[in-house]
Order: C-alpha cells, then sequence, then structure tokens
C-alpha cells in the first residue's frame, strides 16, 4: 500500500520563491512542472483564503 506524501508548510519570501522557481527552471519539464503545480495551487488557495476574509482587496 502506498503512503501518503507528508505535507510542509512553508513560510518564504518572494524572492526566496523566485530563487526556488530558478532552480526547478533548470531541471527538466517532466520533474519541475509537477512541482511547479503543486507551489502554484497552494499559492491560489492561500490567496484565495485572504480574498475570502477580506473581500474588499485590503
Amino acid at each position: 500500500m502506498a503512503q501518503m506524501p507528508q505535507m510542509h508548510v512553508l513560510n518564504i519570501t518572494d524572492e526566496q520563491l523566485n530563487i526556488i522557481a530558478t532552480g526547478l527552471s533548470e531541471l527538466p519539464y517532466r520533474l519541475a512542472a509537477p512541482v511547479f503545480a503543486a507551489i502554484n495551487a497552494q499559492i491560489n488557495e492561500a490567496q484565495a483564503k485572504v480574498a475570502a476574509v477580506r473581500p474588499d482587496g485590503e
């Protein structure tokens, strides 16, 4: 039976995220694409939560 992947929460700056993205972009697409997709999904989810709490965009 396959184990569920362990999830981690990281607090990083935009600059650190850009460094990660730069490093990932040097990997083959088939390796980097799923990681980019997971990171983007988490960013979008976090932004949606913020928007739900503060719908006026503050």
